[in-house]
């Protein structure tokens, strides 16, 4: 594999907040054996999306009674 120069992180944190007040958490995996963990390595590039969330309205209904 080849292509351009790239720095590893170190200090990392496990768990980041995102601007509609979600978060993306890091969890260590045993399949690491280069030394990577959480807190040590490197992420090419993160790509997510947000859901927008349904609003979901309650109608109430009225039932009129004629007594006659």
């Amino acid at each position: 594999m080849s292509g351009g120069k790239t720095y590893c992180g170190e200090n990392g944190v496990s768990t980041v907040r995102i601007a509609d007040g979600g978060k993306i958490q890091f969890l260590p995996c045993s399949l690491s054996v280069n030394g990577t963990s959480v807190s040590r390595g490197q992420i090419p590039f993160l790509l997510y999306s947000v859901a927008e969330q349904e609003e979901k309205t309650m109608v109430s209904g009225v039932q009129d009674n004629i007594y006659g």
